[in-house]
């Protein structure tokens, strides 16, 4: 089903980016310098965003379109936990991030970094096990009968 693919890709796809932000690009922040890190957070937001939302939309949509398609309930309850987590992911992203990002735009604050490498491990998680739980239901409708449990009650 093209929603489940959708899904994982979008789910995947984002998981790797946060590992990346998490890892690379938050940490290396530091090393820009306090008088052109606003501008580098700027232009930063601005590209990561052509990136990460249209991912973002299309995990959402397609995890919401999941909810009405025919599956189990063993299935429908694995994609309820995983709108959970992007509803998670999208709270931090717009209550925490955005507003440390906005801070980092005007001028360089250490705390304001400290508290979106922090924070963003939440996210990081949250994606991570997003992620596991999109491939599960993929496999889930991949797989022979037999090697996993029907995921559409009508397939």
């Amino acid at each position: 089903m093209l929603l489940l693919l959708c899904q994982a890709v979008a789910s995947v796809a984002m998981a790797t980016v946060i590992w990346f932000v998490q890892v690379v690009h938050y940490p290396l922040m530091s090393s820009v310098g306090a008088d052109h890190l606003p501008g580098y957070a700027i232009r930063n937001r601005e590209l990561t965003t052509w990136i990460v939302l249209p991912l973002m939309l299309l995990e959402l949509v397609s995890s919401l379109g999941l909810m009405s398609s025919p599956i189990s309930a063993a299935a429908r309850f694995r994609n309820g936990m995983g709108i959970g987590l992007l509803a998670l992911v999208w709270g931090v992203t717009f209550l925490i991030s955005v507003p440390h990002h906005l801070q980092l735009s005007e001028r360089f604050s250490i705390e304001a970094l400290n508290g979106l490498v922090q924070s963003n491990w939440i996210r990081t998680v949250a994606w991570s096990v997003r992620a596991c739980l999109s491939l599960w239901l993929l496999w889930e409708w991949v797989s022979p009968p037999n090697l996993a449990p029907q995921l559409f009650s009508n397939r």
